[in-house]
């Protein structure tokens, strides 16, 4: 009995294991077929001779779909899966390049990566809330156009969305807190708003976005990745946080759009490549920055002045090779330069040094003491101007400034046309003559002395030159008008007097109505050059250097029998300085009836000493 019993566990043992078992479901055109294990309920595999073809129904009580289960069957048209289904594997459809819809079930809450890449014909797709991270090229040249993200999605994975051309715009939730690097590389995207939560803008995030206009990111961000934003040929303007304190090599390479920027105080080093070949004409750097790498300014064709803080003290290879650059002023000592770091297409003349007398740059000789510096003409650094007061005449302005200390002789220019007059100190007065009747100006004042000269001033108040014969017919008929028009005035007021580099100052605005007449839909903007970045808003909106505010309605002072000014609560904007130089800003205001947008305010904040001086009109 006991022979027997072991003889048959023997043959147990040996017994070869049942086969797994499948069920076999046509595609939807008849042709092909797709199999089901049956003892996973998970799609595993479908034919390819003959090919799964047509619209593919998945019945329900299967719960997943297998890594590689569609993957390059090109007649596939269409997959709705049932309620149930809650995971799709690992290039699941890759390659389906008939695919033009898919019906995902609220069920799903796990995508692989790859499976939907080089889909050309999905263009539309909504993922239910259970899913919280699109994987590593989910969607990878694929044709969405539009896609629906939950709110509980926290993670977009490396190259999601590269080269998805039809892509042009995407809403990402305040869920979210990584993307990926080369997540939207290629992509058709024009806009992007980043929400907060995010701290890193990884590598490549947008790398060759060449529709990308318009980025928005959050105080959140500490980190841009290396290329992060390397060739977006049509990104204009970008506010970078004051958090971010590292920027990574070439992150604005070949940005031939990108015309301004500041660089935020947290950052230290400029890194290689950083702005080559951009159309950079104007940068803000910190007080903290120490260096900058190789390459970084290479051909910046459209650069022409720059502002070098006195921590900096190496420039590296190439750091300003073959760029436009026509004068630096240096706040400290001399850097020390690398190979071709100052080679430029205009020879020695093109550059002009100014530097301060307390530097180490060798006053006593005609060119700087450093052999590497020693084509260079070098220039005293005069303090810059206040901004000057135009008086509008026919076809001429009278221009007036306050003296500057050793300066010699003043230069007056206008915006538009570069019109110009000279004054020789004591003087502070000059006429420009040739402007354009009708046409608004404003005015900047440079001081010199022999070879040294300031920085250019502020903007004086804007001024329209009329023909004598209409002026007495122009002031009667605004007379006339402002009877029953508003009358739109501004105040601006810093809450500190004096602003070091990486202090804060807090700008008050307010709005009254002068006029006799309500304004409505009133809206104020306060535009702000480099030097100081946006800290916060306070209820406004930060737009391309500008915040705006809606102030509503504003009665007349008669409705009201006094002025009516608006409250500083939800009107304020907090700035922090990046670097030591003047700050222009201006403030506009427009009304609903009102014809046009208008500057009624101009002034300027130097981050050093008191420098607040605005110039009200109108």
């Amino acid at each position: 009995m006991r022979h027997l019993l072991v003889v048959l566990l023997t043959l147990l043992v040996l017994a070869p294991a049942a086969a797994a078992t499948t069920t076999t479901v046509p595609c939807g055109s008849g042709s092909g077929s797709f199999s089901i294990d049956d003892s996973t309920h998970v799609v595993v595999s479908s034919t390819s001779s003959p090919p799964c073809a047509g619209a593919v129904v998945v019945p329900s009580g299967v719960v997943g779909i297998g890594a590689d289960a569609f993957k390059s069957r090109s007649l596939i048209t269409s997959v709705s899966l049932p309620s149930g289904v809650t995971t799709i594997g690992n290039n699941a459809f890759e390659y389906a390049t008939a695919l033009t819809s898919i019906t995902l079930p609220s069920t799903l809450s796990t995508i692989g990566t790859f499976a939907f890449s080089t889909t050309p014909q999905l263009a539309t797709i909504a993922l239910p809330s259970g899913v919280t991270t699109i994987a590593t090229g989910t969607f990878l040249g694929s044709g969405i156009a539009s896609i629906t993200l939950p709110s509980t999605l926290t993670t977009i994975g490396g190259g999601a969305f590269s080269n998805t051309a039809n892509l042009t715009s995407i809403a990402l939730p305040a869920s979210l807190t990584t993307i990926g690097g080369q997540a939207f590389e290629g992509s058709g995207l024009t806009s992007v708003s980043i929400p907060t939560g995010v701290t890193t803008i990884d590598n490549y995030t947008f790398n060759s976005a060449t529709r990308l206009a318009s980025v928005t990111l959050p105080s959140t961000v500490t980190q841009i990745g290396d290329h992060a934003f390397a060739n977006t040929t049509s990104l204009t303007s970008l506010a970078l946080p004051a958090s971010v304190t590292l920027i990574g090599s070439g992150a604005f390479l070949n940005t031939t759009a990108l015309d301004s920027i500041t660089i935020p105080s947290g950052v230290t080093v400029l890194r290689d490549q950083l702005f080559d070949h951009s159309g950079i004409s104007s940068v803000t750097l910190p007080a903290g920055l120490t260096q900058i790498q190789y390459s970084a300014f290479e051909q910046t064709a459209n650069l022409r002045t720059i502002m070098i803080p006195a921590t900096v003290t190496a420039f590296d290879h190439d750091a300003f090779n073959a760029s436009g650059v026509t004068s630096m002023w240096f706040l400290g000592n001399r850097p020390t330069l690398g190979s071709n770091a100052l080679t430029l297409p205009g020879g020695c003349g093109q550059l002009t040094v100014y530097a301060s007398g307390a530097s180490d740059f060798d006053f006593t000789s005609p060119t700087p003491s450093a052999p590497t510096w020693s084509c260079f003409p070098l220039a005293v650094w005069l303090p810059t101007p206040a901004a000057p007061t135009a008086t509008a005449a026919d076809a001429s302005a009278a221009v007036a400034w306050t003296a500057v200390a050793g300066a010699t002789s003043y230069t007056v220019t206008s915006s538009p046309g570069s019109r110009t007059c000279t004054a020789t100190a004591p003087a502070t007065t000059c006429t420009i003559t040739g402007l354009t009747n009708g046409t608004a100006y404003t005015f900047a004042v440079v001081a010199t002395a022999g070879t040294g000269r300031s920085s250019s001033s502020s903007d004086s108040n804007e001024i329209t030159p009329r023909a004598a014969a209409s002026t007495a017919a122009a002031t009667a008929a605004a007379s006339q008008s402002a009877k029953t028009a508003p009358a739109l005035r501004a105040r601006l007021e810093p809450s500190r007097r004096s602003v070091p580099v990486g202090g804060e100052v807090t700008l008050v605005l307010g709005v009254r109505n002068a006029g006799t007449a309500a304004a409505h839909s009133v809206k104020a903007c306060v535009s702000i050059s480099s030097g100081f970045e946006v800290v916060n808003a306070h209820g406004g909106v930060l737009r391309h250097g500008a915040v705006c505010f809606a102030a509503g309605t504003l009665k007349a002072p008669a409705a009201r029998r006094s002025a009516v000014r608006v409250t500083s609560r939800g009107f304020r904007i907090t700035l922090r300085a990046v670097g030591i130089q003047t700050t222009r800003f201006a403030v506009t205001l427009s009304a609903r009836g009102v014809a046009s947008r208008r500057t009624v305010m101009r002034g300027s904040l130097i981050n050093v000493t008191t420098g607040y001086a605005p110039a009200v009109t109108g």
